[in-house]
């Protein structure tokens, strides 16, 4: 774990909520698709994974201040299942460093 880590909920129905940006990837919302090419269900996507660590980066570490994040890095190690709880461990790093 990092110096910091937190925990956030992923909704049931997140990877529905990002139809509504224009994805249209049946993995992200057709269950027998999703079956098919050896998932247990929908997956949530790449983009919502990663914006849920840069909300706990924000909320843990930058005052909660969107502007106090400058750069962000993560490794998607697994998929994520819409519902699941992600564990997000935080480096700080110093603007010298």
């Amino acid at each position: 774990p990092g110096e910091v880590t937190v925990e956030l909920k992923t909704l049931d129905i997140q990877a529905q909520l990002y139809r509504l940006s224009g994805d249209y990837n049946a993995l992200h919302i057709d269950p027998a698709f999703a079956k098919k090419v050896g998932f247990p269900r929908p997956v949530l996507h790449g983009l919502a994974t990663l914006g849920f660590a840069a909300r706990a980066v924000v909320r843990a570490v930058g005052g909660n201040q969107a502007l106090a994040l400058r750069s962000i890095g993560g490794r998607f190690a697994a998929p994520v299942l819409p519902g699941d709880t992600l564990l997000v461990s935080i480096w700080p790093v110093s603007e010298a460093g």
